[in-house]
């Protein structure tokens, strides 16, 4: 698996997708000093959203910061292939092997029939 920052024909992300546990003070503000670490806040979806483009060191760090908040506090965190927007200059994965087409055809799912997608 490579990635890059250039444009190839699939870029896509490994895309976490973070809801924060209910919980008291002080573990509330540990949970989110710890999602805000990695993440930023998605007001439109209501989730802490994490896209990670390269599999180095830091994405093996991000990872473990996700699940020590889910084994610690319960935060519930969904991993998923996604295509990376069009405004997305980190680096991404470039490979046209299976989980390249998984994030094609997630980014397919509900389009009308006939409809051509966003470019």
């Amino acid at each position: 698996m490579s990635s890059t920052s250039g444009r190839s024909s699939t870029r896509w992300l490994l895309e976490a997708t973070c809801q924060s546990a209910h919980c008291e003070n002080p573990a509330w503000g540990e949970q989110l000093q710890l999602l805000r670490s990695v993440g930023t806040f998605d007001h439109t979806r209501q989730v802490w959203l994490v896209r990670i483009g390269t599999l180095d060191a830091d994405a093996l760090r991000t990872l473990q910061i996700l699940y020590t908040a889910a084994a610690r506090f319960g935060t519930h965190v969904k991993l998923a292939t996604a295509l990376a927007p069009d405004h997305w200059h980190g680096t991404v994965f470039d490979d046209d092997g299976e989980l390249a087409h998984r994030a094609a055809a997630d980014a397919d799912q509900g389009r009308p029939l006939g409809q051509l997608l966003a470019t």
